[in-house]
């Protein structure tokens, strides 16, 4: 059942609104038919993106239908892309001066080529499933050669993604994040060796390297994270990098 609002001047011409009872109101903004309802003390508004009020109405039931079972997220975070929160989470990654950005970069773009077109509600589990498949079955060139990606890779990556998530809600973005669970690493780091056992390692190499060496053996930082740092990242006066 519906109720007319908003007639206009003669009795002939049709209404501009209706108010559907227990749902909401359909309007007439232009020649398009909008929806309006509360829930959870919210007000929303969405186009219908038609010229019918029967659409209308059928896109406000839905929606109603989607509250009902718990599946309702507002049109707005309908519209979010993965690859809006890939490039908020770069953004933040910018502004809070964290050096690891340049990193961040590298390891978004599989992401960004793999989901950046997607909306951000149609990821779940079995899309991040299919990711660490594919992604763990690819070559990449290295100094030894063709190798497949390693778990460890793929997880820096898919923790990326689940850092974006997690800004995403924390920004009112979103509402929710899919689970993103990562993969048991079989590549840990291992070979470590004494202070006096790396000085004379580090001995034997050339200038500039044994310093690059000597860096990371400190640090505990890999290869990428070193050979990426710039003089911008280092306070000398406060000591700090």
């Amino acid at each position: 059942m519906s109720d007319d609002l908003g007639v206009a001047g003669s009795a002939s011409e049709k209404p501009r609104a209706k108010r559907i009872r227990g749902l909401g109101y359909i309007y007439l903004r232009g020649r398009t038919w909008w929806i309006r309802f509360s829930h959870a003390g919210r007000d929303y508004r969405e186009s219908s993106r038609s010229e019918r009020p029967l659409a209308a109405e059928r896109l406000l039931k839905g929606r109603w239908k989607q509250i009902g079972r718990g599946k309702f997220i507002g049109p707005r975070e309908e519209r979010v892309l993965v690859g809006d929160l890939l490039d908020a989470l770069e953004r933040d990654y910018g502004l809070n001066g964290r050096r690891s950005v340049g990193t961040l970069k590298h390891r978004l773009e599989p992401l960004r080529g793999a989901f950046g077109a997607w909306r951000a509600v149609d990821l779940d589990g079995e899309a991040v499933s299919r990711y660490k498949s594919e992604r763990l079955a690819q070559k990449t060139r290295g100094g030894r050669g063709a190798t497949t990606v390693a778990a460890a890779t793929v997880n820096r990556e898919l923790a990326a993604m689940r850092r974006a998530f997690r800004l995403g809600i924390e920004q009112g973005r979103i509402a929710q994040a899919p689970v993103i669970k990562l993969m048991r690493e079989a590549n840990a780091r291992s070979g470590f060796v004494e202070p006096g056992a790396f000085e004379e390692i580090a001995g034997r190499l050339p200038d500039p390297i044994a310093d690059v060496a000597r860096f990371a053996y400190v640090t505990g930082w890999r290869k990428r994270e070193v050979l990426t740092l710039k003089w911008a990242d280092v306070d000398l006066a406060a000591r700090r990098i």
